[in-house]
């Protein structure tokens, strides 16, 4: 028993340290772990405890330092911090049932404090686990509290995990109820990340040095979702930054004071994006298809150069609309640039590949330039990797002459320095390149490791920024095709799952709250034309929501298996005593009605008088004596018990056909 409820301790404090490890810091994760660690090797080996006393001390020190040490934009990942180390050092005391007790509560209250700053599906996954380990913790530590040196079978154990999903399923509308109707609360929490100095994981910073995409584009987590219409691949350009100023190793975005709106060539498709972001901290950069003209997201904004951007520095945007005319040509609403300022470079800065860039493009036009570069980046001399990058104090150069292999910022920063070299203007844009598109729920998926980089030349005939694309088409996920290689049908359905999850959980808030809201006393209010109405006012009602129906419907289904005898009987609480008033029934319609007074064995007595063929009288003797032996000892009802009373009671039905 001891070694169970141990195993799901365990179990509880590696799913309160998923949910809140993205908020803390790593040493904290490192010292949690460690405790915990210790607090297990003490209890299987036998070892003494540290005094109780010198542990409450330690947990009372904790509290203090974590209330000393928050500040507003960091109290939700201090008080996380609190109550996880406070859970590791409850692990090293020599625990109890009320120990075991506490470090549920400890465990489950965490969750709740890190759900306040959750943006990941997986969180909800985590929050179910903990809730049916903590059911089960909670039966078992109650169990203990009541025989400590008892043992169960597996049998019973079984018995105590099915009660203990059965509890969970009947909490969880409830749960639903509460997490819908509870208000919204307006966090700005977008601060926490750049107070604790944590990188993005979605999208750039306003720079980019040579091997700095690597660590992005080595997670294959999903970056953001757009619901919208398929579009040919050559259209998946995700534009996020622009980057317009090279000192030698970074680019970087400098804001000019020159007027830089942008407009797309007239006649072009237009289409509508939807995005939801995943895995997000605070971000700057909106990504949305090449040509964006124009959203209508507060706190979206458009920077010129055809960027969008997040202006509210406190708040992140989870998710935004945007209208992209699909292009690759770019036109200033100005009708032109200001040549240097994307002609610019280091004084100096390697003469080696100036002198290569003028021999590629001798004797052509400007216009002619920019394929005449790419072409000799994209020629089999050159190799797309992410490993294995040229690191030193002129890491283009060796990119070019030496190594001539890397990733996709090298042949792009490479391109860009080669044009400006040669007097053509040029510019490199960052964001994503390709998507895989989930016919289930109608939109692109984008992960991380399709983060890109492209280049932009300056067009002085076309009077637009042209887009040219330097890496080798092999590079994973730069392809430019929809290859959705890898995403079974399956995986797609289980993604639109998580997507219906995402939208209906994490990404509820007091706007659509305020929606079901006016609904409802739509519907109180002028009931006739409400519900259609209600239906328009509740967005994507019949998806979204869904999901939360369905995991209702489900919880009240395991309800229902588990106690289908409720139902039975005019609401009776078992089958035994649902059999019990089949057989008075049956009893009835044999002319014999049992008075509110008797007992059935009383009841059974009385019949032996009125029965003349002594036929029925034997067969509700025989029923009752069984029904009592099975009904007292207090222990289910076996099948064979089951079939034995019913062929009594067909028995005494046919009697009554007589």
């Amino acid at each position: 028993m001891r070694e169970l409820i141990l195993g799901c301790t365990i179990l509880l404090c590696a799913a309160a340290l998923y949910a809140g490890v993205r908020l803390i810091e790593p040493v904290y994760t490192v010292l949690y772990a460690v405790l915990t660690a210790v607090g297990v090797f003490i209890d299987r080996t036998g070892r003494r405890h540290p005094p109780r006393l010198l542990l409450n001390i330690v947990s009372i020190c904790v509290l203090a330092a974590s209330v000393m040490r928050m500040r507003p934009s960091t109290f939700i990942a201090v008080f996380t911090e609190a109550i996880l180390l406070m859970t590791a050092v409850k692990m090293l005391e020599e625990k109890s049932s009320r120990d075991y007790f506490q470090i549920t509560a400890l465990s489950v209250f965490a969750v709740i404090i890190a759900s306040v700053d959750a943006s990941d599906v997986s969180f909800l996954y985590c929050c179910a686990v903990i809730s049916v380990l903590a059911c089960y913790e909670l039966i078992l530590a109650a169990w203990l509290a009541r025989s400590p040196d008892s043992s169960l079978s597996i049998k019973e154990l079984l018995q105590v995990f099915g009660r203990s999903l059965v509890i969970w399923a009947m909490m969880l509308p409830l749960c639903f109820l509460l997490f819908f109707s509870a208000p919204r609360a307006r966090l700005t929490l977008g601060r926490l990340q750049m107070a604790r100095g944590q990188d993005n994981r979605v999208g750039f910073s306003d720079h980019i040095r040579l091997g700095s995409v690597r660590a992005i584009k080595e997670d294959n987590s999903l970056a953001f979702r757009a619901i919208m219409p398929p579009v040919a691949p050559k259209y998946l350009y995700w534009r996020g930054i622009v980057l317009d100023y090279f000192d030698g190793e970074t680019w970087s975005a400098r804001r000019m004071r020159e007027n830089s709106a942008v407009q797309a060539p007239p006649g072009n498709e237009t289409v509508r994006q939807d995005i939801f972001m995943e895995n997000i901290g605070y971000m700057r950069a909106i990504f949305a298809l090449d040509v964006p003209v124009s959203t209508n997201t507060p706190g979206v904004m458009p920077a010129g150069d055809g960027v969008f951007v997040n202006v509210n520095f406190r708040e992140r945007v989870k998710s935004y609309s945007v209208v992209s005319s699909l292009s690759d040509r770019v036109i200033p609403s100005s009708g032109n640039i200001q040549m240097n300022r994307y002609t610019n470079l280091p004084p100096d800065f390697s003469p080696a590949i100036e002198d290569l860039a003028r021999s590629i493009v001798f004797g052509l036009s400007d216009e002619e330039k920019p394929e005449a570069v790419m072409g000799r980046l994209l020629s089999p001399e050159y190799s797309y990797t992410i490993s294995d990058l040229p690191v030193s104090s002129r890491p283009l150069d060796d990119f070019i002459f030496t190594w001539k292999k890397g990733n996709c910022e090298y042949f792009a920063c490479a391109m860009a320095v080669m044009l400006r070299m040669t007097g053509v203007p040029a510019r490199l844009v960052a964001g994503y390149r390709g998507g895989v598109y989930n016919d289930s729920g109608g939109y692109y998926m984008v992960s991380q490791s399709s983060a890109h980089v492209w280049v932009e030349a300056w067009s002085g005939k076309e009077g637009a920024w042209i887009r040219y694309n330097p890496t080798p088409a092999s590079a994973e996920g730069e392809g430019g095709a929809d290859d959705s290689a890898g995403y079974g049908l399956l995986s797609m359905y289980i993604d639109y799952i998580n997507y219906q999850l995402s939208r209906a959980f994490l990404e509820y808030g007091s706007d659509t709250q305020q929606h079901i809201i006016e609904a409802v006393r739509e519907i109180f209010s002028s009931p006739g034309y409400a519900l259609a109405s209600a239906f328009e006012a509740l967005p994507d009602a019949g998806s979204a929501y869904g999901a939360a129906a369905a995991a209702v419907s489900a919880s009240l289904l395991v309800v229902f298996v588990k106690y289908r005898g409720c139902f039975r009987a005019r609401g009776k609480f078992s089958r035994e005593e649902a059999l019990r008033e089949k057989f008075l029934a049956a009893m009835r319609r044999c002319g014999f009605e049992k008075k509110v007074s008797e007992g059935l064995e009383e009841f059974v007595g009385s019949v032996r008088e009125s029965d003349r063929s002594g036929e029925i009288y034997q067969a509700a003797s025989e029923f009752v004596s069984c029904f009592e032996k099975i009904y007292y000892r207090d222990l289910n009802m076996t099948g064979e018990e089951n079939r034995r009373l019913r062929d009594i009671l067909a028995r005494i039905a046919g009697k009554s056909r007589r």
